[in-house]
Order: C-alpha cells, then structure tokens, then sequence
C-alpha cells in the first residue's frame, strides 16, 4: 500500500437498531476528530430496510463534508440469527481502502486528539501498532442514555509488549494500525469467537509486529462500562449460564493460541521486546 494514503478507517460495528442515541455519540466523535481525514465505516447486522433508512437519517444529522468524510453505512445481513460481532469487523477490514484502521464499538469514546496522536506515534517509532490509554465510566445504562457513576483512569493496568501476552489491558479502541506493515490475511477476527474475540487479533498481531506502548503515556478514549454485567462477565439473570459458557471457551481458545505463538509464560520471554 502507498504510503501516501494518509486515510484512517475507523470501523464502527453496530447491531441495535434502538441504540440510535448511542451511536450518535460514536458519530459525534468521529466527526470532532483533529485528523484530517477520517473513513467512518459503519458495519450493522442484519438491520430492515427500514432500520438502515434510520441509521442513515442519524449519520445525515452531522455537516459531513471533505474533511469529515460522510461514513460509509453498510448493512451485513448474515445467513442465520446469532451474535457476528467478529464478522462486522470483517466486513469492516475488506471495505476499507486506508493506510491506517481503527476500531470503535458505538457504545464507546474516543477523543478529538486520539488518531492525530497515535499515528504520529506510528510515524515516529515505525511501528505496525500503537496503543493510547483509555479511562472508564461506570455507568447505568437506561432506555435512552447512560447515567454515568463513576469515572476512573486505572482499570487497565499495563505498560507493554510483555503485559500485553499475560493478559488484555488494551480496549478495542485504544490502538490504531497501520495497515501497510501488515499482511491482508492477518486483518481478521476470528469468526467463531464472541468474547475476546479483540485479544485474539491483538495476540497475533503483536507477535508478529513491532507495537509501540509509548502512547500509554496519553489517553485517547473512555470505556463505557455498563454495571449490569451486559458488556462484561454477567453472572446473573437471563443467559447468565450461557454467558459464562462463552466466556470459559474464549479463555480456552487463548491459551491454546498463546502455546501455538508461544507465548505462555510471555511475562518472563518476551520483556526483552520491549
């Protein structure tokens, strides 16, 4: 890929339709970035006819122009019901047509400066991948916004390559990738994952690529994390069982994986990569 296409693609994938309000937020962000030139691609699943007309009024709320590119709404319709969260990002990967990608769930933030900020850090160390820190809002998600508890700074605790192969400090939006370092088959989520799915791309990639923790120092977006266990480990109400079911054969898949790339025991191997 040239490396003059300066263009970030920053993947949005989004499965409720009543999550309207929600995504504007993710929207709104996108559009208040500093870097001039931004590729929301926005991935749903399996919406009507007339929910993508929907998604399409919200994204027209905003003046996109040239230099806040309008996102690109495409709609996945997948051959049978389930969760595809892996396969919008998919989607997302093949669509885009950038030098640079990132990955914001819509239920999330990102700040103004966050793509400006971590590409100059690709540009600076030559990395494949660089990484910025992201805070957390408690929240109570209600029907129409979330009522915001708490806010912290210290939830993912992590300084590099080497806490990264113990365990995932970094969100899913806390990291921009360059996409000319990287082969095209590396760009993909494991389909059969619905947990961890971004921890298993974030193992390959950094074992394999140079990955830069400098940005760490910054904090380019805030997790929003939702008390009723619906975006984490829910160990209670419908579908708890089956949630943790989930979550015990992510963990499975990880730690096969992490012996395949040889990674078990990383804290120990691999600071020397650092």
């Amino acid at each position: 890929m040239s490396n003059d296409n300066h263009t970030i693609d920053v993947i949005v994938r989004f499965h409720d339709a009543s999550k309207g309000e929600t995504l504007l937020r993710a929207l709104f962000c996108l559009y208040g970035q500093t870097y001039p030139a931004v590729q929301p691609i926005l991935v749903l699943q399996g919406f009507s006819d007339g929910d993508v007309e929907a998604v399409e009024r919200l994204v027209s709320r905003f003046a996109w122009n040239g230099k806040r590119r309008r996102p690109i709404v495409h709609n996945y319709v997948p051959p049978a019901s389930g969760d595809h969260r892996s396969r919008l990002i998919n989607e997302g990967f093949w669509i885009g047509t950038g030098r640079y990608i990132a990955i914001l769930d819509y239920d999330d933030v990102i700040y103004s400066h966050a793509y400006t900020y971590l590409i100059d850090r690709l540009q600076t160390s030559n990395a494949a991948i660089a990484f910025g820190r992201i805070a957390v809002k408690h929240v109570m998600p209600l029907k129409h916004y979330d009522f915001v508890l708490a806010t912290t700074r210290d939830n993912f605790k992590g300084a590099g390559l080497s806490d990264l192969f113990v365990d995932n400090f970094c969100p899913i939006h806390s990291f921009v990738l360059d996409r000319s370092k990287v082969a095209a088959e590396e760009l993909r989520f494991d389909e059969t994952m619905t947990r961890l799915e971004d921890y298993d791309f974030l193992l390959r990639i950094c074992a394999k690529h140079p990955a830069d923790f400098e940005g760490l120092a910054r904090f380019v977006g805030t997790y929003y994390w939702r008390i009723d266990g619906s975006n984490t480990v829910q160990s209670y109400g419908p579908g708890a069982e089956e949630n943790r079911r989930q979550w015990q054969e992510a963990r499975e898949k990880i730690r096969v994986l992490k012996k395949e790339l040889g990674l078990l025991g990383a804290k120990e191997l691999s600071v020397v990569q650092d």
